[in-house]
């Protein structure tokens, strides 16, 4: 069984699930309700959501930064469908 270290629970809850792993709550929600996190509730339905470290470690790397996101511009590129009525002439 893991042990946490002194002064660290095993256990985050929802909002510092997100803050470590660089998302929103409602990202984690879904990640949980999608079972691509693991999550307890102690108290039963209606209880607060706890979510076991060991769930968060292996996403840490995962999570995007700006330098590694890849933004490509081309003023040139259209989308396809009609144009908007703004664009109209």
């Amino acid at each position: 069984m893991a042990t946490a270290s002194q002064g660290e629970s095993l256990y985050v809850s929802v909002a510092e699930a997100a803050r470590q792993l660089s998302v929103s709550r409602s990202t984690i929600w879904r990640l949980i309700e999608g079972n691509k996190l693991g999550a307890w509730q102690p108290g039963g339905e209606g209880a607060r959501v706890l979510i076991p470290r060991s769930e968060l470690s292996p996403r840490l790397p995962e999570a995007t930064t700006d330098s590694d996101a890849t933004v490509q511009s081309n003023s040139n590129t259209t989308i396809p469908g009609p144009a908007p009525r703004w664009m109209a002439r």
